[in-house]
């Protein structure tokens, strides 16, 4: 008797979905005055998530991205969030 296969599906991390939903944001969205993003804690309490994962999520965009600044800052396209995550 062989054993069935079975698929499992990978369940992602907040800073994972953080991430997607960051990137969406920033695809939409044109910012050109600093003014105009949100800060780490401010997209903390949009999503209903904690600042490390923020940091995680931001850490994983700008991988994705192949840049980043140091010392400048870390922020994400403002515009108010449409989705609260698991």
């Amino acid at each position: 008797m062989t054993a069935p296969k079975l698929k499992i599906k990978k369940r992602q991390t907040l800073a994972d979905q953080l991430r997607a939903v960051l990137s969406r944001l920033c695809r939409k969205q044109t910012r050109t005055r600093r003014e105009d993003y949100l800060r780490k804690n401010q997209i903390a309490l949009a999503f209903g998530v904690s600042r490390p994962v923020v940091r995680e999520a931001l850490r994983k965009l700008q991988e994705a991205a192949g840049r980043g600044t140091r010392g400048v800052g870390s922020f994400a396209a403002a515009g108010g969030p449409s989705e609260k995550l698991n």
